[in-house]
């Protein structure tokens, strides 16, 4: 989290915002910076609806769960759309048939800390680490994985 908030001090781009925001949903503690960055995605003509979606959860978290329509009992999912659950099964479904692809643990990490799912978050980041190509040096594919996310995931170009 340090590194994200001083990436976010040095930087303040809506690349460097995502990045500090979707770090900060995994923590109990927001910081007021990764709320200042939530605010400038969500002034932003450029932010994509998941980032989007992502700063609204860190500005309003108490909002969100009580506009919460939908649950998904099996997979532990409260307050999300029907397309969040439905990526989080296909996720998982995937991961039955290659339970060895580090970017798909990644991937389903990303849907469960955007579904506020903390604990199950971590826990899928935990594997795709430890499966990674990159798995003797955890911060490069840290690096690698927001590289994804961002660019892939959330239509942020990596030159941002």
């Amino acid at each position: 989290m340090e590194e994200k908030l001083a990436d976010w001090r040095d930087n303040h781009t809506l690349s460097f915002a995502t990045d500090l925001v979707g770090t900060a949903l995994l923590f109990d503690e927001v910081p007021d910076e990764a709320r200042s960055a939530a605010s400038l995605i969500l002034s932003s003509n450029s932010s994509t609806t998941t980032a989007r979606m992502l700063a609204r959860r860190v500005l309003h978290p108490d909002a969100l769960l009580q506009e919460a329509s939908e649950t998904d009992v099996s997979a532990g999912i409260t307050g999300t759309s029907r397309h969040r659950s439905a990526k989080i099964g296909q996720l998982r479904r995937g991961l039955r048939d290659a339970p060895r692809n580090p970017l798909a643990w990644a991937d389903l990490s990303f849907e469960y800390a955007a579904a506020g799912l903390r604990d199950k978050a971590v826990a899928a980041m935990e594997m795709a680490l430890k499966l990674a190509p990159f798995a003797s040096d955890p911060a490069r594919f840290g690096s690698y994985i927001a590289g994804v996310v961002l660019k892939g995931v959330l239509g942020i170009p990596s030159s941002c």
